[in-house]
């Protein structure tokens, strides 16, 4: 029976083994098949291909020859430009520099020029002159003839020697010089008459000139220290000379007040000497000096208004140098940034051909690399053939296989047939072994019974033998004892040896029945050994038989669960019973092309990868939330437009504005150029068509000039042309103030007054709040606002309404 189970499981599995070989047939050749069929385009592929590669090498070598081109021409532009750049910017560095000092040089000349103007004022209106002085001097040529000015006014004296005449002059220097002492009785007459002061006069026609005396002149020439004799230390003019020599021709001037001292005592303090530091060696030997609070005195102003204006005259000319300078600097600038634009156009163009050719030659190099790739993989399926040979190789060894399988299936099939058989026979057997069984056991049950019969037969006999044992013994102990007793009769003893004899009679036939029925038994034992051991026999094939059956049933038990899981996995994958799917998906095909199919399309399932089991869970949230964004995007849309549309009309209503201003502004200003410069042309002109992203360049043509940019003009004219603008604004779009702060500083004094004026004219709809130095512009103002500090750290504001300047003035008079 175990042979059986094996060849039953060998059967399965050459079965199972056969439909797989027979699908792996099946596949080789249809894959032998595709092979052929692969290998014929391969050929026309393998040709393309080289073509293809032959083309691309070719555009490649182009492509790297205009790429190595292209990268040497643009690192010779980065060198160009890196020039450039340096030039540029050591250019900018220097332009900065001299547009700095330009600037500090016009702010420094406008300074000068105010405080020029500022002591060229207060000369003219004698400031520091004393009040009697101060209306003489404004009265001459006028109400009084014969006045020539003070002794200050006519004497130049050098900067180092200015404390020293000042101090040997003393009040000496506000004498008024008149012709005559008529003129001089006129001019206190004056004075008189108007309470206006008081005066000292010297009449040129009285005064005569005093000298140091010969010697101490000698001993003065070689004291230490010595300078000058004070006359002789002041230019003045040769009538003035008697005058001079008057006041200052008996002072001597030394360095310090040591020396004087030496001096003094060598000349026997007979002159008057003064040090430079302004201490006084009187005659007689008194000393005067000291420290006092600097304040301005008339010849430190005198002095100061020279320098000033000499120092303003060289900083005028260094200021046309840094012009000069300047323009030069910003020609060369606009020069090298043209020159920089054009090469960053030319860099720019040359770096995206350069990016181009990378691409171009990435691109190229990847289709190539695919190219070669393609080509080696056909020349290798092509020559190789490894594909082709191992399938058919594959193939002969499957069909040398299954022939193998078929003909072990052809001999376990004859096996089975031959068990099949057997087993049939074995029933047939069985039955007749069953019944015969059944009469054996019949049969035994009667010998048994005729066993049991003889054996009580035997043992009754065995009980009469017994019986007759004892009897015999009995007779025995009578002939004993009628031996003994010799008592017995011959009678009596002739009976006993009869019932002897009958008993052993009895006893001889009961023997050899007994020994026929002991005969009798071994025969019916021997009958009964003979049918246990054929009864033994069925028992066994009854045993084999039930095992083939149990095995049988075993085997249908488990075609029974693997059909009951079928039908479950049928009902639970495919929702399907064995009758709807018969009557559904019936096919043709065999059982072999059924399971191929089955197999390439668990294939094609496993492909797919793993099945969501929340794909519709997922699919409604994220349609949910597609619906909900979709309305949003389409609400952002809207606003979108809505927001594109408010910013176009914005756009429209702004570009109408600036339009309609920058033309209104234009006209303004060029009107306003004109005024200001007394002629020439100004313009402002957009760098681009587009209103919202256009800057302005503002061009002018001063008179007498050509057309040029802003940057090209001097610091004045750039100040004025600003200043024009801002009008020009103002005319369109008037503020409630506005705050100037010394717009006006690197204007000359003839430009001052045109600013000053039209700034009075705009101030009946603005008021201007001026921040200035410049006299011109003061003139103009309605209120001044001055801040002095007459001592360190304490500032003072001063305020003047100049609009009832006229009627204070009239009520003076």
């Amino acid at each position: 029976m175990k042979n059986w189970k094996k060849i039953k499981n060998e059967y399965y599995t050459l079965m199972s083994e056969q439909s797989d070989v027979n699908n792996d047939i099946r596949f080789l050749k249809h894959t032998i098949e595709e092979n052929e069929v692969k290998k014929s385009r391969l050929d026309s592929r393998l040709v393309e291909v080289f073509e293809q590669l032959k083309d691309i090498q070719g555009q490649i070598k182009t492509t790297k020859k205009e790429y190595q081109q292209t990268n040497k021409e643009l690192s010779a532009v980065d060198k160009e430009i890196k020039n450039i750049e340096k030039d540029l910017t050591d250019t900018k560095k220097a332009q900065n520099e001299y547009e700095e000092k330009l600037y500090q040089a016009y702010r420094y000349t406008e300074k000068m020029k105010t405080r020029i103007d500022s002591l060229a004022t207060q000369e003219e209106e004698y400031t520091y002159f004393f009040n009697g002085v101060k209306h003489i001097l404004k009265a001459k040529n006028k109400e009084l003839k014969g006045i020539h000015g003070a002794v200050a006014e006519i004497i130049d004296v050098p900067s180092k020697l200015t404390q020293a005449i000042e101090t040997a002059l003393g009040a000496s220097l506000q004498h008024v010089i008149v012709d005559s002492e008529k003129d001089g009785r006129q001019a206190i007459q004056f004075l008189k008459e108007r309470n206006l002061g008081r005066a000292t006069f010297l009449p040129l026609n009285v005064i005569q000139s005093r000298a140091v005396a010969t010697d101490i002149k000698s001993i003065a020439k070689e004291a230490n220290g010595f300078i000058s004799i004070a006359s002789e230390a002041v230019k003045v003019a040769p009538e003035y000379q008697n005058i001079i020599g008057n006041l200052l021709g008996n002072t001597i001037i030394v360095d310090h007040l040591k020396h004087a001292n030496e001096l003094a005592r060598a000349i026997k303090y007979r002159t008057r000497i003064v040090t430079l530091e302004g201490d006084i060696v009187n005659p007689g030997g008194s000393m005067t000096g000291g420290g006092a609070r600097k304040s301005k005195s008339i010849l430190s102003q005198k002095d100061e208004l020279t320098t000033m204006r000499h120092q303003l005259e060289d900083y005028l000319r260094q200021t046309e140098s840094f012009e000069q300078q300047f323009k030069e600097l910003k020609i060369k600038s606009d020069q090298l940034s043209e020159l920089y634009f054009e090469k960053s156009q030319k860099h720019n163009t040359l770096k995206e051909q350069v990016h181009h050719f990378e691409m171009e030659l990435d691109r190229l190099t990847t289709q190539e690399t695919q190219i070669k790739n393609d080509h080696e993989e056909f020349e290798f399926e092509k020559n190789d053939g490894y594909t082709s040979d191992k399938s058919r190789q594959t193939l002969s060894e499957k069909e040398t296989h299954l022939e193998s399988i078929k003909a072990s299936l052809k001999r376990l099939e004859d096996e089975i047939e031959r068990y099949t058989k057997l087993s049939k026979e074995g029933k047939e057997s069985l039955t007749k072994t069953q019944q015969t069984l059944h009469q054996k056991q019949s049969d035994l049950a009667v010998v048994k019974e005729r066993i049991k019969t003889q054996q009580q037969t035997i043992d009754r006999l065995n009980n009469q033998s017994q019986q007759t044992k004892h009897q015999l013994n009995d007779v025995k102990e009578k002939i004993a004892f009628f031996n003994s007793d010799e008592v017995m009769g011959e009678q009596a003893f002739q009976n006993i040896k009869d019932q002897i004899n009958g008993q052993q009679e009895t006893r001889t036939r009961l023997s050899d029945e007994l020994d026929k029925l002991k005969q009798q038994r071994i025969e019916l034992n021997e009958q009964i050994d003979a049918q246990e051991a054929t009864l033994q026999v069925c028992h066994q094939d009854i045993l084999a038989i039930e095992n083939h059956y149990q095995d049988i049933k075993a085997e249908q038990s488990k075609l029974d669960v693997l059909i009951h899981h079928a039908i479950d996995h049928l009902n639970d994958e495919y929702q399907l019973t064995v009758e709807r799917a018969k009557s559904e998906y019936t096919s043709d095909e065999s059982i072999d092309a059924l399971r191929k199919k089955v197999k390439l399309m668990k294939m094609s399932i496993d492909e797919l990868g793993p099945v969501n089991l929340n794909a519709i869970e997922q699919f409604e949230e994220l349609n949910e939330r597609y619906t909900f964004l979709s309305e949003q995007r389409t609400d952002l849309r809207k606003a979108k437009e809505t927001l594109e549309q408010i910013i176009s009309e914005m756009d429209q209503e702004v570009t109408e504005r600036f339009k309609e201003t920058f033309h209104a502004i234009q006209g303004h200003f060029t009107a306003m150029f004109k005024q200001l410069f007394g002629g020439g042309d100004a313009e402002l002109q957009l760098t681009e068509a587009d209103y919202l992203t256009a800057g302005i360049d503002i061009v002018v043509q001063p008179p007498g000039k050509k057309l040029q940019h802003l940057s090209l003009l001097s610091g004045g004219e750039r100040a004025l042309t600003a200043i024009a603008l801002l009008f020009a604004i103002l005319k369109v779009r008037s503020a409630p103030f506005v705050i100037l702060d010394e717009v006006e500083a690197a204007l000359d004094e003839a430009n001052v007054i045109r600013y000053a004026k039209y700034l009075n004219e705009l101030s009946d709809e603005t008021q201007f709040i001026v921040i200035t130095h410049r006299k011109g512009t003061m003139e103009f103002a309605d209120r001044l606002y001055g801040v002095t500090m007459q001592e360190s750290g304490v500032t003072k504001l001063v305020s003047v309404n100049l609009n009832t300047i006229d009627d204070v003035l009239k009520e003076e008079q």
